[in-house]
């Protein structure tokens, strides 16, 4: 199945790694180079820069993980129940959410196979992906293979001012 995604082609290898030597070469070593600093999301981000362009790089950088409105991200237990009515979930009904592009790196496959540990383990969960992407036809060939269709909730795109709703409902 690897190879209907294009994972193991070596035309979609070579082609990948075109991508990295343009954009390591071309794009992004010039850029670094010329940076007073490099804002990085994580400290694993700090030491991939480090890895990938050298210990000169890292007084360059400075970790600042992304932060969180908690006034606007905060508790709101109605807004998640008109979430998990509009979805028909019941309130009592353990619910996970996988929201953002739907690309492989995300990880979305990840919470269906989650789900299909917890269903296993007879635990009544359910899942909703919420967001749109190339990946989408794929997400679903994996939900229908691991027996979890049924259980999955595939919304497509939410807007922002939505978001808070859905992550009350899990």
């Amino acid at each position: 199945s690897d190879i209907k995604t294009g994972y193991k082609n070596p035309v979609h290898i070579a082609k990948g790694l075109a991508r990295l030597c343009f954009a390591y070469f071309i794009c992004q070593r010039p850029l670094l180079a010329m940076a007073e600093k490099i804002i990085c999301v994580s400290p694993v981000v700090a030491d991939d820069i480090v890895k990938w362009f050298g210990p000169s790089y890292a007084y360059k950088c400075a970790v600042i993980q992304n932060g969180i409105d908690v006034d606007y991200f905060s508790p709101d237990p109605e807004k998640g129940a008109i979430i998990r009515n509009r979805h028909g979930i019941p309130a009592d009904q353990p619910l996970i959410l996988s929201l953002g592009r739907l690309t492989p790196e995300k990880g979305h496959h990840v919470a269906i196979h989650a789900l299909k540990k917890l269903c296993d383990r007879k635990i009544n969960a359910r899942l909703i992906i919420a967001g749109e992407g190339d990946y989408l036809a794929r997400l679903r060939d994996i939900a229908e293979k691991s027996g979890m269709k049924e259980r999955i909730v595939f919304t497509g795109f939410i807007p922002h001012d939505e978001a808070v709703a859905y992550y009350n409902a899990a």
